[in-house]
């Protein structure tokens, strides 16, 4: 006896609005925050939010962000009206291999 299985029908998405987020005036005058803004990532997404409009400020880069103190200063300094996180760690050991700064 041969089972046959009915394709389930698509189900109907409505196509993502062009006004979130990508339209200028959504990103434009934010206070956006981007740990790890100096990095690879980081610095290609601070190009993109000053592309629209945006006002990306640079994350305190004395604080250690595992720090409550340090997280809590970042926030009362900057004010941030959003917070984009992108921040890592680098020092990574694979297989007895340690990054260069250790």
């Amino acid at each position: 006896m041969s089972v046959k299985y009915a394709r389930p029908a698509a189900a109907h998405v409505e196509p993502a609005t062009p006004s979130w987020p990508n339209n200028a005036t959504f990103w434009r005058n934010q206070r956006v925050t981007v740990t790890g803004g100096a990095g690879f990532l980081g610095s290609f997404v601070v190009d993109k939010l000053r592309a629209h409009g945006a006002a990306p400020l640079p994350p305190n880069s004395g604080g250690d962000l595992v720090q409550r103190e340090a997280a809590l200063t970042l926030l009362h300094d900057a004010r941030p009206d959003l917070i984009i996180h992108l921040a890592a760690r680098v020092a990574v050991r694979v297989r007895g291999w340690a990054a260069a700064d250790d």
